[in-house]
């Protein structure tokens, strides 16, 4: 059987192809679209990544209004304890150029994401937006 990747970062830890996000050993609920999104930005840590990617990648054959995801970054927010003001994970990057917003990945620690493989139904361990440059797969 081949081991899942998840990615850790803080006290989280999330499953990539589940979409589920753990806070030690308690389950953090996520939509599927917010989920969708923390892939993109965890898959990318310490990448810029503009909202037309994650429009792209989140929404891929739909159209839909900056709030929609907007509302997934707050929800994602929200489930890491994470602020806009002083954000630990997610940070929203504004630059002068096209596109005017993008959010990056990072980590409260400035290290990338860690990467480990975990058996499908292991333990639950608990270990552009710019990507965590904290979270490890």
């Amino acid at each position: 059987m081949q081991a899942a990747q998840q990615f850790t970062f803080g006290s989280y830890r999330f499953d990539p192809q589940a979409g589920q996000l753990w806070r030690g050993t308690q389950e953090v609920k996520l939509t599927l679209k917010a989920a969708a999104v923390l892939r993109c930005l965890v898959g990318r840590a310490g990448q810029v990544i503009t909202k037309d990617e994650l429009f792209r990648v989140v929404w891929p054959e739909t159209v839909v209004s900056d709030a929609a995801l907007t509302s997934c970054i707050q929800e994602l927010r929200q489930a890491l304890h994470d602020q806009a003001r002083k954000p630990r994970y997610i940070e929203q990057c504004r630059v002068v150029k096209r596109p005017p917003v993008c959010h990056t990945w990072r980590s409260a620690d400035d290290k990338p994401p860690s990467v480990c493989g975990v058996e499908p139904g292991g333990p639950d361990v608990g270990g552009s937006a710019r990507s965590p440059t904290g979270a490890q797969s």
